[in-house]
């Protein structure tokens, strides 16, 4: 089944909601989406304020926001 992007995004919330402190391939695999296409869409939840990005070293960890 393919999802629109904002459907694609919202059930990246939910994911980074439910499990926060997951890395970009932990939600990728997660949700069934190419490591790219959920980097790509967490960016966009970054810009819109409804994901919080963090790092640890090589990793990014994803966090809803405080």
């Amino acid at each position: 089944m393919t999802r629109t992007i904002s459907e694609a995004r919202e059930v990246l919330i939910v994911a980074v909601m439910t499990m926060p402190g997951r890395s970009t391939r932990e939600l990728a695999a997660e949700i069934g989406q190419t490591h790219r296409n959920t980097l790509t869409d967490l960016n966009a939840l970054v810009k819109d304020g409804r994901v919080e990005r963090w790092h640890d070293g090589a990793a990014c960890r994803w966090f809803p926001p405080w």
